[in-house]
């Protein structure tokens, strides 16, 4: 109980007493009350015979003699009492005011690294406690928020299954010790939210901290198996970071980036008549006769909208089609849990420049009639059987009588500027185009990403990170251009080493590296697309291995100023062909799985993971995207708030009640 805050409570009187030994000069007798309440957990571990499934059957889970807890969560069943965070203290009363925090506390081991794993101890259907392997932990809450047991609800996050369990209608005597015993694994888990995932971490994690399951190429079909997928089904799978390769678009098509101003209009007008009388077969011989006839005006009204281009497209460069990459990122939007982030990753497809466009021009063609009745004379000659006719003057209809009966787009037109755009050029308009739009839009994140960067801080939003380039001579090829403060993170793309990792700067608002030693974020990658062209599979393995081993350093020093990207992605044989990408996915996805189940692994942030065929079961895409989850609940990831990991219990405690069965 040496994480327990305790305060003294005790109340003098001043005046000395000889008798009682008490007052100024007396020793004061010190009583101290456990400020917080208390959650004295016990969790049980399996027994035989189990049905530890995971979501996957896989037969050898069920016949498994052990279970890894990777996370257990405490919650306000409500979503909405704050039952962890600051408060004031009334020393008096014992009670907390001015509360700020979370719903939810999510424990870990206080060693920090490593999941513990319960064994089976028993073969038996009615264990004993003796039987069972247990896991005891803690959790301090809030004085005097919850009211009653039935009011929180734990779930363990389990590598074969997420088990939720309600507490009992006890009271919640503030300030006491409440045990909680779960129930032994017997029964398979709920099946895991991959779409909510993010929204079970503690909000003040420092996102440098984090492994987010990714996608390489996110849009071509050759990596990932299915055309075009779109962000928001990758996003309900559970993945949170995407690298696109993206070009420029060539062609513009009037949306909302282009508000048009009052439209210019010309019109035209006809007429056409139409006689009502007289009628065959019996004229009236002679001159002089009534007759009437209905005179319709036709009048066209040709509007033309321009305006000046004011924002370029960017496009995700696919196999098949170009996709809109602004709209593709307001889809996603839309779906996002609000307290989620995603981190996009955009970097350029070599194409040709483009023309700038200077205007778009939108014509409409809008056709209004109006009919009028007209009075004349006529004469009809017997002998041709024909007439002759004479009409009183009639007057055009006035603007209110006419009405709208026809509207025709005509379509839109691009006026170009004489100036070519180089392909770098148009791109990083596009690009700097699209993040100002989106973060207009309060889509994408435009304050300042700093080491010190929370969860809680981006929540709702996406991150953009721009690769910049080198070629193999050293130039900088796309670095100019970028407005100042562009809402995105920048690092220069370098070729990738066969089977070990590249550190360069990171920068936040425009690509302006500083030397390395002075930049205050690092990118830290391991990439290579093509894995035969200078690296076997088995070199990309050590690669990943070289980055486990680079930030468990780096993690050791406390300083979360590193964004990992560890890309098992690519194609062999020369070519992105689905067979040669499938080639990939075989080897690296099982192995970054069984990296990151290994037990004797030190857990650390692996950043943003690329994969092939991320959504694939035949590639074990879905087992890795858990077990990456997964990776963010094995170890203590740092936390704003600064709290230790070096609590222990070497006492034992007292319990305000003992009566959980653990067996249920």
């Amino acid at each position: 109980m040496s994480a327990a805050i305790m305060v003294a409570k005790t109340v003098v009187d001043g005046t000395p007493d000889a008798t009682s030994q008490t007052g100024y000069g007396y020793p004061v007798p010190l009583h101290f009350n456990v400020l917080a309440d208390v959650l004295d957990i016990t969790i049980n571990g399996p027994v035989k015979p189990n049905t530890l499934l995971d979501n996957n059957a896989k037969p050898d889970v069920a016949s498994r003699d052990y279970i890894t807890i990777n996370s257990v969560t405490v919650k306000a069943k409500d979503g909405k009492t704050i039952i962890c965070g600051d408060f004031d203290l009334d020393m008096a009363k014992g009670t907390a005011s001015n509360v700020s925090g979370n719903t939810s506390i999510q424990l870990v081991t206080s060693d920090g690294k490593n999941s513990p794993v319960l064994f089976v101890r028993a073969d038996v259907e009615s264990p004993q406690p003796s039987d069972l392997d247990h896991l005891r932990l803690r959790a301090f809450l809030i004085p005097g928020q919850i009211k009653n047991l039935n009011e929180l609800q734990i779930t363990l996050s389990t590598d074969c299954g997420e088990y939720t369990q309600d507490l009992g209608a006890d009271a919640m005597v503030s300030g006491k010790i409440h045990p909680i015993k779960l129930g032994y694994f017997k029964k398979r888990g709920t099946q895991f939210d991959f779409s909510k995932w993010m929204g079970q971490l503690d909000p003040n994690i420092y996102i440098s901290e984090l492994s987010l399951p990714g996608t390489w190429h996110t849009s071509v079909e050759a990596y990932q198996g299915t055309n075009n997928i779109d962000f928001s089904t990758q996003y309900k799978a559970g993945i949170r970071a995407f690298e696109v390769h993206s070009k420029n678009a060539t062609s513009f098509t009037p949306g909302e980036d282009f508000v048009l101003g009052a439209a210019q209009s010309s019109s035209s007008t006809s007429t056409k008549d139409d006689i009502i009388s007289p009628t065959s077969p019996t004229p009236v011989r002679g001159s002089g006769n009534s007759c009437t006839r209905t005179v319709t005006f036709t009048k066209t009204v040709t509007e033309t909208t321009s305006q000046p281009v004011e924002s370029y497209r960017i496009k995700l460069n696919n196999t098949y089609t170009d996709k809109d990459l602004t709209a593709s990122l307001e889809e996603l939007h839309k779906v996002m849990n609000q307290e989620a982030f995603v981190v996009v990753e955009v970097g350029m497809y070599q194409e040709a420049g483009c023309s700038v466009p200077k205007a778009v021009t939108s014509t409409t063609e809008k056709t209004y009639t109006a009919k009028v009745t007209q009075t004349g004379t006529y004469t009809y000659n017997y002998w041709s059987s024909s007439y002759s006719y004479s009409w009183d003057k009639v007057t055009e209809p006035a603007d209110n009588a006419y009405t709208l009966t026809n509207t025709q787009d005509k379509g839109t037109s691009i006026e170009y500027t004489d100036k070519p755009l180089s392909s770098y050029e148009a791109w990083v308009k596009a690009v700097s185009d699209m993040c100002i739009t989106l973060a207009n839009k309060g889509i994408v994140y435009k304050e300042q990403i700093t080491p010190n960067t929370t969860i809680s801080d981006v929540a709702g939003k996406i991150i953009i990170k721009v690769n910049t380039n080198k070629d193999n001579n050293g130039n900088i090829l796309n670095e100019s251009g970028w407005p100042a403060r562009t809402p995105a993170l920048f690092s220069r793309w370098e070729d990738g080493k066969t089977n070990d990792i590249t550190t360069v700067g990171l920068n936040w608002g425009q690509p302006a590296f500083e030397a390395l030693a002075s930049n205050p974020m690092r990118w830290c990658f391991t990439e290579l697309d093509n894995i035969d062209k200078n690296s076997s599979l088995n070199d990309r393995k050590t690669a990943v291995d070289n980055m486990n081993k680079e930030s468990i350093k780096n993690y050791q020093l406390g300083t979360h100023i590193t964004w990992y990207e560890c890309m098992i992605g690519g194609y062999v044989n020369g070519s992105n062909t689905a067979a040669n990408c499938q080639a990939v996915a075989k080897e690296m996805n099982p192995y970054l799985i069984q990296v990151l189940s290994n037990p004797n692994r030190q857990a650390c942030p692996l950043g943003l993971i690329y994969m092939n065929y991320a959504l694939s079961d035949t590639y074990s895409g879905p087992e890795l995207i858990r077990a990456i989850i997964n990776n963010n609940a094995a170890f203590i990831l740092a936390r704003r708030t600064g709290a230790g990991n070096n609590a222990s219990d070497n006492t034992n405690s007292s319990f305000n009640s003992n009566n959980g069965n653990p067996l249920k």
